[in-house]
């Protein structure tokens, strides 16, 4: 049964604590300020004293390139889209931020945040709805987005926003331009589902819609986005889903207890192809969990859709029935290549109808075997290992609390190779040994100790030598709060 958001919810994410801003923006030009209380739309809005109040003005104001349009931490807005609209450039963007120092974000309640400007910097709200209908079961019902890019909306940096209760926190609209990033934002709960709700459609509870093409989406938290209840076998919940959309980068993510990290598909006009997953971490107990479901060649109404690319990601199922990679209807390598990647899955490492394009991916289940059906045949396969497939326990380092890391002994260790990224999970080395690791974190030596040096004896008899300091391996973790009213990282 899906569980609502506690009052006060402290989860151990795994991305390192280092959140400076990506890319590193500095204010060039003007900066206006919007206070929901003590702000007046007659002011100038030049200065914290002299604060818009409403969203309507701040729809309204002129930016120009290096301008900043900053909303008061803690205030709420309600139902008025705030539409980012402007113009910046490359080396200064109009940045659609924050300030103060309350520990909340600046809200946008019941109403989305548009994108449609070029060179901007969206950051620090969050964005939350209460639909209105709920299906008899207690299921939200609606079209609700929390952030959505579109209109030629292109180059814009989308960051450090938290977008919860929604069909999709983040839609990237096949009207939106390109190369848009999507950094470092918390998607969380979103479950709402579009009507009809009847099992026909599953449209909804998605952390991300992507239609748009060559949108860079890394660094974010993908958090319980999955349906109230179900008609089917399983609840719809997927971290990204990809419709139509192509080129697009999706790496460095971790998604926690969504049931499918991403599905692709497409019109029968328009496909989706070339979008390329690395770096993610996915961990789900739900039963039917899927890391990748894809369509091969023989799918007309959905498919094709051709040359994913599926590398270093670390995939960890516990539920009955999760499968790792899905594929039917004509799959090839033209379809997808996987490559380097740890998928423990309970009923199937992998499904593809025909066959894939494989390199030293790493499979295991809590039986001590994968299933394997690649090429149409179901096998049981116990450890062994080939140039495609390694059956083998990849021995993390504590996955009963969330430690996806690699042991030394571990397998995976030097398994692997080189991909396009040169950091891991943790933004550590990806290659630290002779060769890269299979999976997404990347095993990192500890660093030899400091040469003891030992200075000539003074007038005594004898020398007392140093011990040399005692070196800890290990990242700092983040500690992410999700309450009814905001959200602090």
């Amino acid at each position: 049964m899906f569980r609502r958001m506690l009052v006060m919810l402290m989860l151990l994410i795994a991305i390192p604590v280092a959140l400076t801003r990506h890319p590193a923006f500095a204010a060039s030009g003007r900066t206006f300020y919007v206070d929901c209380l003590d702000g007046n739309d007659s002011s100038t809005g030049l200065s914290q004293s002299l604060a818009w109040k409403t969203m309507s003005k701040a729809n309204k104001s002129l930016l120009v390139a290096g301008d900043s349009l900053l909303f008061k931490r803690g205030c709420t807005w309600t139902g008025t889209t705030l539409t980012a609209h402007w113009s910046g450039t490359a080396s200064a963007p109009v940045t659609i931020g924050t300030y103060g120092t309350d520990a909340r974000l600046a809200k946008v309640a019941d109403a989305s945040i548009s994108v449609t400007g070029v060179y901007q910097v969206v950051e620090g709200f969050e964005v939350t709805f209460k639909p209105v209908k709920t299906a008899a079961c207690g299921q939200p019902l609606g079209q609700y987005y929390a952030l959505v890019v579109t209109q030629g909306g292109s180059n814009n940096t989308i960051q450090h926003n938290l977008l919860t209760h929604a069909t999709a926190g983040i839609h990237i609209s096949k009207t939106a331009g390109t190369y848009n990033k999507v950094y470092y934002n918390t998607l969380a709960e979103n479950n709402v589902m579009q009507e009809p709700f009847d099992g026909s459609g599953d449209l909804g509870a998605w952390g991300m819609l992507v239609r748009g093409s060559h949108t860079d989406i890394a660094y974010n938290t993908f958090l319980d986005n999955r349906a109230v209840c179900t008609f089917g076998k399983y609840f719809a919940s997927n971290s990204v889903e990809i419709y139509e959309g192509d080129f697009n980068n999706i790496h460095h993510n971790v998604s926690q207890n969504d049931r499918v990290f991403s599905e692709l598909g497409g019109s029968s006009t328009n496909k989706a192809s070339d979008n390329t997953y690395s770096f993610n971490l996915v961990v789900s107990n739900l039963a039917g969990a899927r890391f990748i479901t894809t369509r091969g060649a023989l799918d007309t109404s959905y498919g094709p859709v051709y040359r994913t690319v599926a590398e270093r990601n670390t995939v960890f199922f516990s539920g009955v029935g999760s499968q790792g990679m899905v594929c039917s209807l004509g799959c090839s390598s033209n379809i997808l290549t996987a490559r380097y990647n740890i998928i423990q899955a309970e009923e199937k490492g992998v499904y593809f109808d025909q066959t894939m394009g494989q390199k030293a991916n790493m499979y295991w289940s809590s039986t001590g075997t994968a299933k394997i059906q690649d090429g149409g045949r179901l096998r049981t396969v116990g450890p062994s290992s080939t140039a495609e497939i390694i059956v083998a326990n990849p021995s993390f380092a504590d996955p009963t609390n969330g430690n996806f890391r690699l042991r030394s002994a571990s397998p995976a260790v030097d398994a692997g190779g080189a991909t396009g990224f040169q950091t891991d999970l943790d933004q550590a080395p990806s290659i630290a040994g002779v060769a890269g690791d299979i999976g997404g974190y990347e095993f990192q030596p500890p660093p030899p100790p400091p040469a003891t040096t030992v200075a000539p004896p003074l007038n005594t008899a004898s020398a007392t030598s140093m011990s040399p300091a005692t070196l800890g391996q290990g990242s700092t973790w983040r500690t992410v709060k999700l309450t009814g009213t905001g959200f602090e990282a």
